[in-house]
């Protein structure tokens, strides 16, 4: 792989509550990107570019897609109230 094949960027997110930032890795020769969010301990797994997006449009569907999942999460642990 060269250089040349390679993506670094930076993105953010506006959630309900917070902005959420992250850094991706995309990689042209095989279509895929990686996203580092900072508000999270580890990186996502790769994905294949999505058909109709640019790299960073991709990064940004990935980004929306963890804090959308984190969200619900920490939703499901929260006790009911009557």
């Amino acid at each position: 792989m060269t250089n040349e094949d390679q993506i670094t960027g930076f993105i953010k997110y506006r959630g309900k509550r917070r902005i959420y930032s992250a850094d991706y890795e995309a990689d042209k020769s095989d279509d895929l990107v990686r996203l580092f969010p900072e508000n999270f301990t580890a990186a996502v797994p790769a994905i294949k570019k999505l058909p109709d997006l640019s790299y960073e449009e991709t990064a940004l569907y990935l980004l929306k897609k963890v804090v959308d999942e984190e969200v619900e999460k920490v939703g499901q642990s929260r006790p009911f109230y009557s």
